[in-house]
């Protein structure tokens, strides 16, 4: 990896003379500097990257547009990329940005136009403006005449990292009596990095889920406001040099910095009055530049390895194939290629056969052991060192630096039961997410962005963590993520198994999110038709959202306890597999908690279990007044005992009891039950299922 840290300014100041040569002297409109403020959890902000690249695109010469990562909604969470820079906070207070995504044209106030508050109610005097009114207001500006042209060169030499940026500014008519600074930012194209949904910009998305992010502000030049104008005057001509060195990577602390990715790089120069309002600006040309007697070469690498195909087998071959993209002058004489599992210790392999431009090879290492828990692996490779510094490598980060996995293993041999967790603590070696889409789902507290701001996101309230499905972030596009526990040994015959677990849901206007129970004998390789299955408005524990709501965060009052029965299917099988499985329709997160899976001697009831149990229970309406009405499913006939306990476990309600089968709607009368939460049971030969419901007078 290459290191710096070198900053340079450069000034040359001088009334115009025949030294100028490549900025234009002729009057012209000014030209628009759209500073747009984003995210990465970010519902819209994709909608607003796409108003500012379209109108780029429409306005080729004219439009310049900066993205900033700032605020709660670029915060990252977990192994998230940081987009954020230390200068963006203090443009987006300048700005007073009210929320995300927002932009300023050119950094001025357009009175009407200002940006909403949590209110609804426009700020007066504020540049920052919501996404409807960039394109308008930049037409403004458009056709506005400049007292000040600027044009730039950039020439970035790819062995040294050095950019080198020579911009010309000159004055047609006199400016303000203001100090003019001159501002020379740096950006970056085509970083993969998370997006919460398309928004539609769908064209960004890449086929794993990421999202590609571009106009990224990395680095200012010129520092926070830029570097001083020594006139303007009318005919003043002034010219400077900038000199940076590039970073291998861009960091803002705490995660993990952004590969700089010279080939992706563009720079973009504005004259501002201060700090304040932007007269214009203009993308610089961008010259790539080798020394003599080098060439470049690109590679790529893509992933061979093998693993087992149960979430128990450990054993994983490392291996990729190398391909050398380059045309003449670019063989590789040797390359050496790195594989980590997990961040651990690098293993390196030198191969030092001839690698001739548009051909590949393999490289295959030594067998290797993945642990419990997920795993993924990273390979990179190096050749520019090894070929007496005669070749660059200008292949892209994604081609030479790629990741295999996750790979999700579970425990094995099968640990004993019961078995209880809360997500109070890290993963357990029974415990893993298998997430091979990289969907949103993760532990969440209420100190979580997004999640609350305070009180226990647990079940009922009794802790301050739980698991969060999380569609209303993103759609799963017809993907799925799961939670896995195991695997377990019921193989004792004198005991009874159960599965109990909480759970908490709001649809999200007719959103149709589905949870599922799946259970699994060989370790995950095949796995058994459902054995709990809920979705829509019967996943549902409360009422649902409606457009302009936030995402839900339940309360202790909006979960539901549920009981599946696991002992005729799985009684006597000694390596078993349960996997929370989730489908999102884009609509709220489900929450999960207290997963219990118990193993006690059996109840002497006459009763024998079977695998089908009652299912798909809901009750309406949603708070109960003095009736409600209850609709269940039963797969095959069954006697059914229906009863309202209260929250202290005491029977205040005998409902019904009686045979059925399908289908059912049963109306239970409630008036005499006074205003507060019960818990409805049903109980059948096929087991027990609870339902919570709230009454309010």
């Amino acid at each position: 990896m290459r290191s710096l840290f070198l900053l340079l300014f450069v000034f040359v100041s001088y009334g115009y003379a025949d030294a100028q040569n490549f900025v234009s002297t002729t009057e012209k409109n000014k030209n628009v500097v759209l500073e747009e403020f984003t995210g990465i959890y970010c519902g819209f902000c994709p909608q607003g990257h796409k108003i500012a690249s379209d109108y780029k695109a429409a306005n080729p010469n004219d439009v310049v547009v900066v993205n900033i990562h700032h605020g709660g909604y670029a915060a990252p969470s977990g192994g998230d990329p940081d987009f954020r820079t230390s200068f963006g906070g203090a443009i987006d207070g300048q700005a007073n940005v009210q929320g995300y995504p927002a932009g300023t044209v050119n950094r001025r106030n357009f009175p009407g136009y200002e940006q909403t508050n949590s209110q609804g109610n426009p700020v007066s005097g504020i540049t920052a403006m919501g996404r409807s009114n960039w394109v308008s207001r930049g037409n403004v500006v458009l056709a506005e005449a400049s007292p000040v042209n600027v044009a730039a060169q950039a020439n970035l030499n790819l062995q040294s990292r050095e950019l080198e940026v020579i911009v010309e500014t000159y004055f047609t008519a006199a400016g303000g009596t203001a100090p003019y600074k001159l501002n020379v930012a740096l950006l970056q194209n085509g970083i993969e990095g998370p997006q919460s949904g398309s928004s539609g910009n769908s064209g960004s998305v890449l086929p794993n889920g990421n999202y590609l992010h571009g106009h990224m502000l990395r680095h200012f030049l010129t520092g926070q406001w830029g570097a001083d104008i020594t006139s303007t005057t009318s005919g003043y001509f002034q010219a400077d040099t900038f000199r940076y060195t590039i970073p291998a990577a861009i960091g803002n602390g705490g995660a993990p910095a952004i590969p700089a990715d010279l080939f992706n790089m563009e720079v973009a120069v504005y004259v501002a009055e201060g700090q304040q309002t932007i007269i214009t600006g203009n993308m610089a040309s961008m010259n790539l530049v080798t020394p003599p007697g080098v060439f470049t070469a690109s590679t790529k690498l893509t992933s061979s390895a093998t693993s087992g195909s149960s979430f128990c087998d450990y054993n994983y071959i490392p291996s990729v194939v190398v391909e050398n993209n380059s045309t003449s002058n670019a063989d590789i004489d040797s390359f050496m290629v790195s594989y980590s599992i997990n961040g651990g210790t690098a293993v390196d392999q030198l191969v030092t056969t001839t690698l001739v431009g548009g051909t590949s090879t393999t490289v295959t290492f030594p067998s290797a052991t993945l642990s419990t828990g997920i795993s993924t692996i990273d390979y990179s490779i190096d050749f520019d060192s090894y070929n007496n510094n005669t070749l660059i490598d200008i292949s892209t980060e994604s081609e030479v630096n790629i990741q295999d996995g996750p790979y999700t293993k579970l425990l094995a041999p099968a640990a004993s039961l019961p078995f209880a967790y809360g997500f109070q603590t890290l993963y357990p070696s029974t415990v893993a997410i298998h997430n091979p889409d990289d969907k949103l789902v993760y532990p969440v507290s209420s100190s979580k962005a997004g999640f609350g701001g305070s009180g226990s996101i647990g079940g009922f309230g009794n802790s301050n963590y739980s698991f969060a499905f999380d569609f209303w972030a993103t759609a799963f596009n017809s993907g799925s993520a799961s939670l896995l526990f195991g695997t377990f040994d019921m193989s004792d015959l004198t005991k009874d198994y159960t599965l109990e677990f909480n759970h908490a849901y709001a649809q999200y206007n007719t959103s149709n999110d589905q949870l599922q129970v799946l259970v699994s004998t060989d370790c995950g390789v095949t796995w058994d038709a459902p054995v709990w299955d809920q979705s829509g408005s019967v996943l549902a524990t409360t009422a649902p959202f409606t457009n302009g709501q936030q995402r839900f965060v339940p309360t202790s009052t909006q979960w539901d306890s549920n009981s599946v029965d696991l002992t005729a299917a799985y009684k006597g099988e000694s390596s078993v597999t349960i996997a929370f499985k989730g489908f999102s329709d884009y609509g709220n997160p489900a929450y999960i908690d207290d997963i219990n899976i118990l193993a006690a001697a059996p109840v002497t009831t006459g009763i024998k279990a079977t695998k089908t149990a009652i299912a798909a229970v809901n009750i309406m309406p949603t708070p109960v007044h003095n009736e409600m009405t209850v609709e269940f499913n039963l797969p095959e006939s069954a006697e059914v005992n229906m009863t309202i306990y209260n929250t202290l476990g005491q029977q205040v309600q005998n409902v019904t009891t009686g045979t059925f089968e399908g289908t059912n709607t049963v109306q239970v009368n409630t008036s005499k039950l006074a205003s507060g939460i019960y818990l409805l049971n049903l109980a059948s030969d096929k087991g027990l299922v609870t339902k919570r419901f709230t009454v309010e007078k």
